[in-house]
């Protein structure tokens, strides 16, 4: 019996431990599984995110893209309108699709919105000369295995590279002593120079300044017209108001206001900063002074030429719907018969030269305590051009512009 008995708590013994064995194998087996399971979904995870880390870059290298384009060339047929973003197969403007293929395989479709468009719709014309520019780039990146995508948006604006229109014709800080002949015509007003120190206009017959003719049937009115008053065949209409001889009214010397201005405080008062500042902000073509020979045929460009800059016979900067902004920190010569549309900046302590005949269509500024017109200067002040030099800034991207969610 006692036999009997050992053996049956023999086999209980040994059947606890294959059930315990057993279950120690089941549960390791479990733990291998969900082990293996989490290695793999934080694998899936890991790619997922590096997936969509692929598409971010994709999406935020063509807001790159556009903004660049934005800033070079938006308008290459010259239509007044912002051309769509077209890219070639190998990356480069121009092409025929709106999709950037990246070198790692992924690529981004770049649409551009005007201000009015409604964002998920199709893009509309973009003027490029609206008082209110503004563009929202939209960038879809897509994987390179096309798992993931992201969108970005960044919305840019124009910089007003003039918030202070010039009044008059010509403003000099100093004394302004024009050698050649000097015309001097505001259509729009009774001022024509302003000058913080004497001016002299002595120096040639032809010497003159003319100002918004009084009899004309629609004045006072007509000088707030664009162009000012004109006559019945369209032409500026004026009268003369001060000679070689005789300086009128419109010609404002000595006022302290400039004079006692320094170089930085004069240009600020027009630019609204330094000029340092503005070079490093605002200007789109820094030019060498052996470059001035390519400002030929700009348009809607803020042009710095540092040095002593010659500009060539019968050269024409910018136009009257898409004017420059010149500056030039130097001395500046004029030969043969350039014109420029637009306003001219002379800073430091240069004098304008030259044997030619010099036509800006817009404004004249020098910061010079004594600038020297060795040449002719004509100056025509309009209004409407400064104008539309506003828009001829760079873009930049707008404060809370970025965004990565749809807008609903």
């Amino acid at each position: 019996m006692n036999k009997l008995n050992r053996n049956a708590l023999r086999s209980q013994r040994g059947a606890a431990t294959l059930l315990i064995t057993v279950t120690i194998l089941v549960l390791i087996t479990l733990v291998s599984f969900y082990t293996s399971r989490s290695v793999l979904m934080e694998q899936r995870i890991t790619n997922a995110d590096a997936r969509s880390k692929e598409a971010f870059q994709a999406a935020e290298a063509g807001i790159r893209r556009a903004m660049a384009y934005l800033t070079e060339d938006m308008d290459r047929d010259d239509n007044g309108e912002v051309d769509p973003l077209v890219i070639g197969s190998d990356g480069e403007n121009p092409g025929t699709s709106n999709v950037l293929p990246l070198e790692s395989g992924a690529t981004t479709t770049i649409t551009l919105f005007g201000p009015d468009d409604d964002l998920s719709g199709s893009p509309s014309v973009i003027p490029t000369d609206d008082d209110d520019f503004r563009v929202t780039i939209r960038s879809v990146g897509l994987a390179a295995d096309g798992s993931a995508t992201r969108t970005v948006w960044q919305t840019i604006a124009k910089i007003d590279p003039l918030p202070n229109v010039p009044n008059n014709p010509l403003t000099t800080k100093g004394t302004a002593v024009i050698g050649g002949a000097a015309k001097v015509t505001n259509p729009e007003g009774h001022s024509t120079i302003w000058a913080g120190g004497n001016v002299d206009l002595s120096q040639n017959n032809a010497s003159e300044t003319n100002i918004a003719n009084p009899t004309n049937p629609d004045y006072p009115a007509c000088m707030d017209d664009v162009g000012g008053c004109k006559d019945s065949s369209g032409d500026p209409d004026v009268i003369q108001s001060s000679t070689r001889d005789e300086l009128g009214l419109d010609v404002v010397e000595y006022d302290s206001n400039l004079s006692s201005l320094s170089e930085v405080e004069f240009f600020r008062n027009f630019f609204g900063m330094s000029p340092k500042d503005y070079r490093k902000t605002m200007v789109t073509k820094d030019l060498l002074p052996a470059e001035a020979g390519t400002t030929d045929g700009m348009k809607s460009e803020v042009i710095w030429i540092e040095g002593d800059p010659s500009f060539g016979s019968n050269s024409v900067i910018g136009t009257e719907d898409k004017p420059v902004i010149l500056i030039i920190d130097g001395e500046p010569s004029f030969s043969g018969t350039p014109v420029v549309n637009g306003i001219v900046v002379v800073l430091g302590d240069g004098d304008v030269s030259g044997n030619g005949n010099v036509l800006v269509n817009g404004a004249f500024i020098a910061s010079s305590d004594s600038t020297d017109f060795t040449g002719s200067l004509e100056v025509m002040y309009n209004s409407s051009v400064l104008q539309k030099t506003r828009n001829s800034g760079p873009v930049a991207a707008s404060s809370g512009g970025w965004r990565d969610f749809e807008n609903n």
